[in-house]
C-alpha cells in the first residue's frame, strides 16, 4: 500500500513542483462525460501536478520562447504523468495519465478540452483556487503553472482544499512570490 506522502515524492522526484490528491466525491459536480469515471471508470483518487511556468517568457517581444516553452513543458507534463503511472503499477496500483492538452472536441461548448478539466482538478486536489479570469491561481506561482493529473484506481488521502485565494489578491497580493518577481522585473 502507498500513502499520499509517497505519492507526493514520487511525482516530485520526476519533475513536478506541486502536487495535491483528490478524492473522487469532490467531482460530483463535473459535466457529463468529463467526470474521472468517464475516462476510468473503477477511479477513486485524482493526482493533480503542476510545473511552473517561466515568467520570462512573457515579458518577450517575440511569441517565439513562450511558445516554445509551452510546447516543452507540455511534453514533460505528459512524460511525468506516464512515468508516475508506471512506477505506480510496481505497486500492484493502476492508473491513467491525462494528457495535458486538449485532447477532443466538445460539441457542446465548439471548443477543445481534455477528458478531464485539469485547473478543476488541480482545485479539487487543493493546488489552488480559479480565478475570476478562470486560470487557476496557486500561492506558489500565481496562474504561472501548467498543470497535469493521473487517474488512480487506489483511494489515497485527499489533501485539504485551498481557500479561495482571489479575496485575499487586493490585500495581499505582493505576499504572492511570483507578483515580487513581477515587480522588480518591471523597475
Amino acid at each position: 500500500m502507498i500513502d499520499n506522502k509517497q505519492v507526493k515524492e514520487i511525482l516530485l522526484g520526476l519533475g513536478a513542483d506541486l502536487c495535491g490528491i483528490a478524492s473522487i466525491d469532490r467531482f460530483n459536480d463535473a459535466p457529463k462525460g468529463y467526470h474521472p469515471t468517464d475516462v476510468l471508470p473503477a477511479c477513486k483518487s485524482v493526482i493533480s501536478f503542476g510545473c511552473r511556468f517561466p515568467i520570462g517568457t512573457l515579458s518577450c517581444n517575440s511569441p517565439v520562447p513562450y511558445t516554445k516553452v509551452r510546447n516543452s513543458i507540455t511534453l514533460k507534463m505528459d512524460e511525468i504523468a506516464l512515468e508516475f503511472c508506471i512506477e505506480m503499477e510496481k505497486y500492484q496500483i493502476a492508473c491513467v495519465p491525462i494528457p495535458t492538452n486538449e485532447s477532443q472536441w466538445d460539441e457542446n461548448t465548439k471548443r477543445w478540452r481534455s477528458v478531464i478539466s485539469q485547473k478543476h482538478a488541480a482545485q479539487a486536489a487543493g493546488l489552488g483556487t480559479i480565478g475570476r479570469h478562470s486560470l487557476l491561481i496557486t500561492p506558489e506561482f500565481g496562474s504561472m503553472v501548467w498543470l497535469g493529473a493521473v487517474l488512480c484506481e487506489q483511494e489515497l488521502e485527499c489533501d485539504e482544499l485551498k481557500d479561495n485565494i482571489c479575496k485575499f489578491v487586493y490585500k495581499e497580493v505582493s505576499q504572492f512570490p511570483f507578483v515580487s518577481w513581477l515587480n522588480r522585473a518591471q523597475s
